[in-house]
């Protein structure tokens, strides 16, 4: 199958090509911190789409079989929520 074009993605244009390491620290599963520094949840997650979509990361292609009997290819992003409490290199 064949890579999807670049139009359809919006937020994760990809201009690092270079691994990046975040830390994000939790507070009974709610993103507190990012590389140490306290943020408001919407201040984090916008810095947290703007880094990681730059890599690409969070990009979501997928077949899948629809009721009716046909496949469907669709592409989505999902930058900052991607993200988990566990260990994810992007």
């Amino acid at each position: 199958m064949a890579a999807p074009p670049e139009e359809p993605y919006t937020f994760t244009r990809v201009t690092n090509r270079e691994p990046v390491e975040l830390t994000v620290s939790f507070a009974e599963g709610v993103p507190v911190a990012l590389d140490g520094v306290n943020l408001k949840l919407a201040d984090l997650i916008q810095i947290l789409n703007a880094r990681a979509g730059a890599t690409g990361f969070g990009r979501l292609d997928m077949v899948e079989n629809r009721r009716v009997g046909i496949k469907s290819r669709e592409v989505y992003e999902c930058r900052a929520p991607s993200l988990s409490s566990r260990p994810t290199r992007i």
